[in-house]
């Protein structure tokens, strides 16, 4: 059961999902413990998740609707812009599927949603928390939109498309590194380029992997 649907969240509930959100982009899902999330989001109360949330899957819960309350959005005003341009082309619908995630951003400029979403593919929550809510329907329709572009087997599709998410989701990694100045090349440099020079790039190559082969 969601307790927290159709309540107004509290300050200390929002700090409770940040935290969460980036302790398990960091760890993972099973590894980090709602004791931990507590602590970490400067709560005396041990019991603060249990207090807000009820527990771990309903905040689990309550990060995904938050954000892709507005990914959803934003991705069904692109989507709907596409369609009234006629321009619905490969390209266009990739870039309409990760610059709403791009977007949602921490106070650091940081993509901590990314990471945790990603996490979450490795736990079976992922299809009773995510794929089940109402605004992940956007999701879908690109997904759909760029199967009936592609002259792909549904299958090759299926992989394809697999790989090509996690490689745009990853991007948005990368491109927290090199906000960061991590160094990640062997050379000890960063990437060069802007942020949307590096988004666009993986778009591009995420766009070749969709295209069927001669």
């Amino acid at each position: 059961m969601n307790i927290v649907a159709n309540k107004p969240l509290k300050p200390t509930a929002l700090r409770l999902m940040a935290v969460a959100e980036r302790l398990i982009g960091q760890q993972g899902y099973d590894n980090v413990s709602l004791v931990e999330i507590a602590r970490s989001a400067g709560q005396a109360n041990k019991y603060a998740v249990q207090y807000h949330f009820g527990g771990k899957e309903n905040l689990v819960r309550a990060i995904f609707e938050d954000r892709l309350e507005r990914i959803g959005a934003l991705r069904s005003e692109l989507l709907n812009d596409l369609k009234a341009q006629g321009a619905v082309t490969v390209r266009n619908l990739l870039h309409a599927f990760i610059y709403p995630v791009y977007r949602e951003v921490d106070e650091h400029g940081l993509h901590p949603y990314a990471r945790f979403a990603e996490r979450m593919l490795d736990t079976p929550l992922a299809a009773e928390v995510w794929f089940t809510s109402t605004h992940f329907a956007t999701t879908a329709e690109v997904r759909e939109l760029l199967l009936s572009l592609t002259r792909l087997a549904p299958q090759d599709f299926a992989i394809r498309y697999s790989l090509i998410s996690a490689l745009l989701i990853q991007t948005l990694a990368t491109i927290d590194r090199a906000v960061q100045g991590i160094a990640n090349l062997p050379d000890g440099e960063t990437l060069p380029g802007s942020e949307a020079e590096i988004l666009a790039t993986a778009i591009d190559i995420a766009t070749i992997a969709l295209q069927t082969p001669e």
